[in-house]
C-alpha cells in the first residue's frame, strides 16, 4: 500500500515540475494530487479484510445475536441477557427460539438449551 501510494505521490510530482517546465525545483503536491493519493490510500485499506470471529453456535460475535450467545453460554433470565446485549426481551425469546431449532438439528451445530428456574442457558452438544 505504501508503495502504490509514494509511486502515485512521485508520478504526480513528476507531472507537476513536467508542467512548469522546471525539472530541478520541487514543490508540494497540489490539493487535487493529495486528494487522489489519499483515495489510492483508503481503497487499499478497504481492500485489507480482517476475518471476523464466529461464537461457537455459528453467529458473528460482532452481531447482536453473536452477543445473545456469549450472554446465553454464561446463563442468565430474560431480563438479564436482554440488559447485557441492549436488546428487548421480545429478540432474547425469538433466539432462543432459533437455538431451540438448531438444538432439533434443523442447522448449524448442535446445542443443548437448558432453561431452570426462570435461567437460560446454551451449551454445545
Amino acid at each position: 500500500m505504501k508503495a502504490k501510494v509514494e509511486k502515485l505521490a512521485a508520478v504526480a510530482a513528476a507531472a507537476t515540475k513536467a508542467a512548469k517546465g522546471s525539472e530541478k525545483v520541487e514543490k508540494p503536491l497540489d490539493a487535487k494530487a493529495e486528494k487522489a493519493v489519499a483515495k489510492v490510500a483508503k481503497e487499499e485499506q478497504k481492500k485489507e479484510k480482517v476475518a471476523k470471529a464466529k461464537t461457537p453456535f455459528g453467529h458473528w460475535r460482532d452481531s447482536a445475536r453473536g452477543r445473545l450467545d456469549e450472554a446465553m453460554a454464561e446463563g442468565g433470565t430474560l431480563d438479564e441477557i436482554a440488559e447485557k446485549c441492549g436488546v428487548t426481551i421480545g429478540r432474547v425469546r425469538s433466539h432462543i427460539g432459533d437455538l431451540r431449532a438448531q438444538e432439533r438439528g434443523e442447522w448449524g451445530p448442535k446445542v443443548v438449551v437448558t432453561t431452570v428456574d426462570g435461567k437460560v442457558s446454551v451449551k454445545l452438544a
